[in-house]
């Protein structure tokens, strides 16, 4: 989407986000599975006619379609967009999961290993996945400590599916242990070292120091707050 998307009409979003999708589906053609995330940047009138609109196109989830504040929203939600589910990236808790399994029933669960209780907290998870018949697929982006992690449980949950990962052979991700994962034609295999299969450079932080990110909040020109 644009910088200013924001700032859009109902209509003129609704559209350019279907063109992307489109465009996607185009390129990669129907032997490939096409996941959607609307990162909590929709209402919910919104998100419903989003997936009607963009339902033809075969989407294998739509993420995050609202504002995970309400199980009750979300389950309405996903209760009238026909489309799989999938939620639990900003969920800390085995209770918030147990909630979206029995009120939104989703298609998948998005746990991060981060925020949601480390392996032990995403076993737990795993575990009301596969007793509702939900898929895992745990949100990852912090690097390969997180996706060493993640791989280690999914060998062991019968629920996982899809393993999301980001660029791990670039700095400072690439400093942080002796090797990563290799990601080998879409497959991850699981290390047959012991522990997590990779060790941690103690060194590595003081190379990478924390520097925050201060993403400006998108204003409109009337000058009110145009986060959804």
């Amino acid at each position: 989407m644009p910088k200013n998307w924001a700032e859009l009409t109902y209509t003129k979003m609704i559209g350019l986000a279907v063109d992307m999708v489109s465009a996607v589906r185009e390129t990669v053609g129907w032997d490939f599975d096409v996941g959607i995330e609307i990162p909590r940047n929709m209402q919910p009138h919104e998100a419903i006619a989003f997936c009607e609109e963009v339902a033809k196109l075969r989407p294998y989830f739509i993420e995050d379609p609202i504002v995970p504040d309400s199980v009750v929203a979300m389950g309405e939600v996903a209760a009238k967009m026909r489309l799989p589910l999938a939620i639990g990236e900003r969920n800390i808790g085995i209770w918030e999961f147990r909630e979206y399994a029995q009120l939104a029933k989703p298609a998948f669960f998005k746990p991060d290993i981060a925020v949601a209780g480390g392996i032990t907290g995403v076993k737990k998870i795993a575990t009301i996945a596969e007793a509702h018949h939900i898929k895992i697929c745990p949100h990852n982006f912090q690097g390969p400590i997180a996706t060493a992690a993640c791989i280690a449980i999914g060998t062991a949950s019968p629920s996982w599916d899809v393993q999301e990962s980001v660029e791990e052979e670039v700095p400072p991700r690439r400093d942080m242990t002796d090797e990563i994962m290799k990601l080998e034609r879409g497959w991850y295999t699981p290390s047959e070292k012991p522990g997590l299969g990779v060790l941690f450079n103690e060194k590595a932080p003081a190379m990478h120091p924390f520097n925050p990110a201060n993403a400006p909040a998108p204003i409109r020109e009337d000058g009110s707050v145009a986060l959804k």
